[in-house]
């Protein structure tokens, strides 16, 4: 019975010893060192809210012909930059070349017709004014030249349609961008409306967003947000275009963000978190340097009405640029050791530095 006894009271001792040296437990009988504290308050802090989309162009375009031809050549290859101006797709349109050859031949008749019948007017007009032509001769006459430079007239029109729809066979870009899709090769068979070719803009770009219908009301057109880009550790400004107010896609809106980026580094396709600051609530937030980390917990250094230091373990929540959130641990008015001499012990008795 008595070794028994022995061996509990040794154990407890033992147990004492381990809990005086654990940081966790008030240590007594310690030196004071000297430290700088900070009485914490409330601030008001910007809350953040984050937004993925994928860049696209907001100047895009399908390339696609009037006529029904043969491709002859395709001139770019997907992914190419172009030039507004720069010829891209050259079409066969055997049956527009042989209706404008067929004008032209047209128009020469009608032009020695138009001259034939305008010399059988003037030799009218000479007769009519010397009395040897009657009234009825000259309108005859006169009507027949109407006739003739109206048809003129009706082959120059018909030559400059015929004209304008060849300028479909030499198709080129109305924009400066990239070729982001190719639909034909040389020898397939353009058919009018079907897109030949898809070009974006590159100088033009947004990024649309699915908003939840509660924060909607944090947009409003003109406003300033930040993107950042991930692959290429870049983080651009944008502007808010575009805010759609109503939707029909339950309670998702949209809204879109045009990028102010002149490096040309951003490409459509790329994913960008887009970043908005809103000033929120008051929030609890200390420096990041004021925590020490235990494991998974993360604790504070007080300072209690006696002058010790406490360690309080605190719950945290968001990041901002000014500190970490603590969501519980400490309160407003408390006094939390920003900096000491030595190592801080739980207990350990303090002088606060003025």
């Amino acid at each position: 019975m008595t070794t028994i006894r022995s061996i509990l009271a040794g154990t407890l001792i033992i147990g004492v010893v381990s809990c005086m040296h654990s940081n966790d437990e008030i240590q007594p009988n310690i030196s004071p060192i000297n430290v700088s504290v900070k009485t914490i308050h409330t601030t008001v802090v910007k809350e953040q809210y984050n937004y993925t989309g994928k860049v696209i162009s907001n100047n895009y375009t399908n390339l696609s012909t009037k006529l029904l031809g043969q491709v002859q050549q395709v001139l770019v290859e997907e992914g190419q930059q172009v030039t507004k101006g720069q010829l891209l797709v050259q079409l066969k349109s055997k049956d527009v070349e042989s209706k404008l050859a067929a004008a032209r031949a047209g128009r020469k008749e009608a032009i020695a017709a138009q001259a034939n019948i305008q010399k059988n007017f003037n030799r009218m007009q000479n007769l009519f004014d010397k009395a040897s032509a009657t009234q009825r001769e000259l309108d005859e006459i006169t009507m027949q030249l109407d006739m003739a430079n109206a048809r003129v007239e009706s082959v120059d029109q018909n030559i400059a349609e015929l004209n304008e729809i060849l300028t479909y066979a030499n198709l080129k870009s109305p924009i400066d961008g990239f070729v982001s899709k190719k639909f034909v090769n040389a020898g397939d068979m353009a058919s009018p409306g079907y897109p030949l070719l898809s070009l974006e803009s590159l100088s033009d770009l947004k990024i649309d967003l699915n908003i939840p219908e509660f924060e909607i009301g944090m947009f409003t057109k003109g406003d300033r947000v930040s993107i950042t880009f991930p692959t290429i550790n870049q983080t651009s400004s944008a502007t808010v275009s575009n805010v759609i107010p109503s939707t029909a896609n339950g309670a998702q809106f949209k809204v879109s963000v045009v990028l102010n980026d002149s490096t040309n580094t951003i490409k459509p396709g790329m994913v960008g978190k887009v970043t908005v600051h809103q000033n929120g609530t008051k929030k609890l937030v200390i420096a990041q340097q004021y925590i020490h980390q235990k494991g998974q917990l993360n604790g504070v250094f007080t300072v209690n009405e006696q002058n010790q230091a406490m360690l309080r373990w605190v719950r945290l929540g968001e990041t901002f640029e000014n500190g970490v959130e603590v969501l519980s641990g400490l309160s407003t008015g408390d006094r939390i050791i920003t900096q000491s001499e030595a190592r801080l012990l739980n207990g350990q008795p303090v002088v606060i530095s003025k």
